[in-house]
């Protein structure tokens, strides 16, 4: 058993016992992340995006909306993700390897053209903008082209999906004791998808949410009903998300340094996998690879606890509310939880950044209101609040009375008195040029809180031709902007970093011919299967030479061929090499 509490329970522990760890795990989670400021602010933010809150049939003033922080919010991710945000392979210290990172640069530029992962990326730029926090996660999915046609994919996270345990102060992802992250799938989806790999699980599986909570379904009732001072003070109507019954199914990473102590050597993976591999027992003997000459026989060493690792490359649990799917090693040969952030407004002591947004709700909410005010006492000034006397007209006739309609006509006894009088001069209707005024000032408050005209005017100037663009993007970047756009260039390596290493666990010659290579080639020139990257020798001709890339060891088994590509992948490096200003 571990230690203490905050440890996940070893690996073979009893289903109920580790389910019932996982989902304490999954409720502090939770419980940190409502804990975090910026959380608070989403709600807010979101219900901006939400546009106009439909007219108000029962008022007769009026409902204008102008929703400024939305137009704010699409200019913003739209300029974001307009800078071409590419970048290139490079070698690390080796330089005999350039035409292989020439190669992994082709393969990723096709990927970005064929797998259209934009959408993904801006979805991503949007929960950055709207709500601060920005995740991505990037996943080898092999049925990404129709069975069995796998590919890379890219998908945005929501920031309320991604919870931690024991995070850092320094808030980096990567050494956090466990990650974990919330996929909401309909029900009976997610039955298909673990039907064939754990028929118990998904046997198991019930709905977690089955319709809206009755809170939100008060909500969008009442919210029909409010006045549009209610709406301006901030009350939203608030709109369901997912398609009931859903369910919610999570992947925890765990950073598990459980060592092998037992006597016999454990087996970690699925059979037959790229990422199945055999941990020794502390201290069994393991080769060296150097043979001794008076024996003939390789040179052997004492396994140590770093050999003895049960997850190098992390510990992947997969689980819901019922039961678990799966618990074992991490598939990824890059051994990082594979979620990418991006962070706006950020502050040391937060963990989440914050909204680019959310303060402008304020603003917004008053020049709606100004707005409405005008509107409204442009209405009254052509149709005057008035008094009648009803002893000299009924009130049918008061009320049929509209001065806003040419050539109305009404019988009324003038002699006996005015019928009806207007109270108000209609002076008072008059709107002040400094109320336009201010509207407008506030308006470039919003901007200017924003940073959008300077990111927007630097977007544009990037499509300029000509010798001086380069001058004029400086000229025009200030510190807000490029702080803006260097906040993605973090996530966008990492992401990189991870495309890297898929590449060498995934793609094989005839995939990798398919996407770079010429038109004509010769199969005999060709070793067909996986893993098999790092042979490539010449992007150009196409030749490879495993020899001379990656020397085969004497009694190399294909697994530790496996291993010894995998720690290939260190040889190359991702760098961002056009984003921005750079």
């Amino acid at each position: 058993m571990p230690t203490n509490s905050y440890e996940i329970p070893l690996f073979g522990t009893p289903t109920d016992r580790l389910l019932g760890w996982l989902l304490e795990a999954r409720q502090e989670g939770e419980a940190w992340l409502a804990a975090q400021q910026p959380a608070t602010t989403w709600a807010g933010a979101v219900s901006l995006m939400q546009g106009a809150d439909g007219a108000d049939v029962a008022s007769e003033m009026s409902n204008t909306q102008y929703p400024k922080s939305k137009r704010i919010a699409r200019e913003l991710v739209a300029s974001l993700a307009n800078f071409r945000h590419e970048g290139e392979y490079k070698v690390a210290w080796d330089n005999t390897l350039y035409d292989q990172a020439h190669l992994l640069t082709d393969l990723d530029r096709n990927w970005y053209l064929t797998a259209l992962p934009n959408k993904a990326h801006r979805a991503g730029l949007q929960n950055a903008v709207i709500k601060g926090t920005g995740y991505w996660v990037e996943e080898w999915d092999k049925h990404f082209w129709g069975p069995h046609q796998g590919d890379i994919r890219l998908t945005a996270l929501d920031p309320a999906d991604v919870t931690f345990v024991q995070l850092p102060a320094d808030s980096d992802i990567q050494r956090a004791y466990m990650v974990i992250i919330r996929y909401e799938l309909p029900i009976n989806l997610a039955k298909r998808i673990y039907r064939k790999t754990n028929p118990g699980f998904a046997q198991a599986l019930v709905p977690d949410q089955e319709s809206p909570s009755w809170l939100s379904k008060g909500l969008q009732k009442v919210q029909q009903f409010l006045s549009p001072a209610l709406r301006v003070a901030g009350r939203t109507r608030q709109s369901a998300s997912g398609s009931f019954p859903t369910v919610n199914i999570y992947h925890a990473y765990t950073m598990d340094d459980t060592i092998n102590r037992g006597f016999t050597p454990i087996e970690m993976g699925p059979r037959g996998t790229n990422w199945a591999y055999t941990v020794p027992a502390l201290g069994d003997a393991l080769p060296t690879g150097i043979m001794n000459p008076a024996t003939g026989q390789q040179f052997t060493r004492a396994a140590t606890e770093d050999d003895c690792a049960l997850f190098p490359l992390r510990r992947l649990t997969i689980f819901s509310a019922t039961g678990v799917a799966s618990d074992d090693t991490s598939p990824w040969w890059h051994g990082d939880v594979p979620v990418a952030r991006a962070l706006f407004n950020d502050l040391p002591w937060n963990a989440l950044g914050g909204s680019l947004i959310a303060d402008l709700r304020t603003m917004e909410q008053g020049v709606s209101a100004l707005m409405r005010a005008m509107e409204d006492s442009a209405a009254a000034r052509l149709d005057p609040p008035a008094i009648y006397d009803d002893s000299l007209v009924s009130s049918a006739w008061a009320k049929a009375f509209n001065p806003r309609l040419a050539g109305v006509r009404a019988a009324a006894p003038l002699m006996q008195g005015n019928p009806i009088t207007y109270p108000i001069p209609p002076q008072n209707y008059d709107v002040p040029a400094w109320i336009p005024q201010f509207m407008a000032d506030q308006e470039g408050r919003m901007d200017y809180l924003t940073g959008v005209r300077d990111l927007v005017a630097m977007a544009k100037a990037k499509q300029v031709p000509g010798a001086d663009t380069l001058e004029k993007l400086m000229e025009m970047a200030g510190p807000i902007v490029q702080d803006l756009v260097r906040a993605l260039e973090e996530p966008l390596t990492q992401l990189g970093e991870w495309r890297k290493a898929y590449y060498f666990q995934f793609y094989n010659h005839a995939r990798i011919i398919r996407t770079v290579g010429p038109d004509e080639f010769d199969p005999k020139d060709w070793q067909y299967g996986p893993d098999r990257l790092a042979e490539i020798k010449n992007h150009q001709s196409y030749k490879f030479s495993p020899e001379e890339f990656l020397p085969t060891v004497p009694g190399q088994t294909p697994r530790e061929r496996s291993e010894a590509l995998r720690r290939r992948i260190s040889e190359f490096r991702y760098e961002v090499t056009e984003s921005g200003i750079n």
